[in-house]
C-alpha cells in the first residue's frame, strides 16, 4: 500500500499558508532588492549585474544555479521528494529594462545610462516592471527553499534576458534550455498590472498583449521648392501614414481586446537636404 506524502494530501488552503510562512518578515529585504534593481536597470543582453544578484540569491538558498544561459539568463533548479515524484513547474521572470528617461521623482529612480544598439548612450529605466518581477520570483524561490518539506516535485526558476526585444526566450532555447534542464509540465509567468495591491488576475486564453515590428520605407520624388507639383514629398507621406495607422484602433480599444492593432513609431525625420528642395 502506498501512503501519500503529507505535502500531497494537505488541504490547498493549508499548503498555501505553509508556503507563505515567514514571508512578512522577508518583505523588507525583498523591497530593498526591488529598489536596488529599479535604481540600476540594464538593457537587453546587458543584464550582468542583475544576473549576478539573482545567481547569488539562488546559490545561497541551495538551488542548482546556471548562469549565462542565452547570454545573460539564469536558471535555478530545486527538487523535493524522490526522483520523478511530483510535477516539473517552470516559474519565469524577465530582467531587462528600457531605453527610457525616468521622471517619476522616486527616491530610488534610475539615473543610469547604457550604450544602445546604435552605439549611442541612452538613459535606462525599468518602465515595464521587470525589477518587480525579479524581486517577486526571488521571494518565491526563497519560500520554496525554506519550506521544501511542504511540496513535492521540481521547480525550474527562469530569469530571462531581453524580453523587451523579443529575443531572450529564443536565445535561451537556442542555448539548449530544453535539453539542459528538466522539461516542465506547466509554465507560469507573471506581470504587474494596474490592479489593487494583493490582487492576482487571470483568465483562460490570452490575457496580455504582444507586439511585432515591421520597418517601412517610403519613397518620394525629389524636386525644387519652386516646382512642388513636380515632386512627391516623402515627409508628408510619412506623416499621413502615421496618422492613418493611428486612427485604425490604438487608443480606442484596450489591449485585452483581441484585434489587430497597428501603430507607428517614427524616428526623427531628417531629409538631409536644403530648405528649398524636396527629398527622395
Amino acid at each position: 500500500m502506498t501512503v501519500p506524502h503529507p505535502a500531497t494530501t494537505r488541504p490547498r488552503g493549508g499548503l498555501a499558508l505553509r508556503l507563505t510562512e515567514g514571508l512578512p518578515d522577508r518583505l523588507p529585504r525583498l523591497q530593498e532588492i526591488y529598489q536596488d534593481l529599479h535604481r540600476h536597470p540594464e538593457l537587453a543582453f546587458q543584464e550582468t549585474r542583475t544576473a549576478a544578484i539573482v545567481a547569488a540569491e539562488l546559490r545561497a538558498l541551495g538551488w542548482e544555479t546556471t548562469e549565462g544561459v542565452g547570454t545573460t539568463g539564469v536558471v535555478g533548479v530545486l527538487r523535493s521528494g524522490a526522483p520523478g515524484e511530483g510535477p516539473v513547474v517552470l516559474l519565469r521572470a524577465d530582467m531587462d529594462g528600457l531605453p527610457v528617461t525616468e521622471a517619476t521623482g522616486l527616491p530610488y529612480a534610475s539615473t543610469d545610462t547604457a550604450v544602445g544598439r546604435d552605439g549611442e548612450p541612452t538613459p535606462v529605466m525599468h518602465a515595464c516592471g521587470h525589477d518587480l518581477h525579479v524581486a517577486c520570483l526571488l521571494g518565491v524561490v526563497e519560500q520554496l527553499a525554506r519550506h521544501r518539506d511542504a511540496w513535492r516535485g521540481t521547480v525550474v526558476a527562469v530569469f530571462q534576458p531581453a524580453e523587451e526585444t523579443g529575443e531572450g526566450a529564443q536565445a535561451m532555447t537556442g542555448d539548449g534550455f530544453l535539453d539542459r534542464f528538466p522539461r516542465p509540465d506547466v509554465c507560469l509567468g507573471q506581470h504587474v498590472g494596474p490592479f489593487p495591491v494583493g490582487m492576482a488576475v487571470t483568465r483562460p486564453g490570452v490575457i496580455m498583449s504582444a507586439s511585432s515590428s515591421h520597418r517601412v520605407r517610403l519613397f518620394g520624388r525629389g524636386g525644387h521648392g519652386s516646382s512642388p507639383e513636380s515632386a512627391v514629398d516623402p515627409v508628408v507621406m510619412a506623416a499621413a501614414t502615421v496618422l492613418r495607422l493611428r486612427r485604425s484602433s490604438p487608443g480606442r480599444y484596450p489591449p485585452r481586446r483581441r484585434r489587430c492593432s497597428p501603430w507607428a513609431r517614427s524616428t526623427p525625420v531628417r531629409p538631409r537636404t536644403s530648405s528649398r528642395t524636396r527629398p527622395n
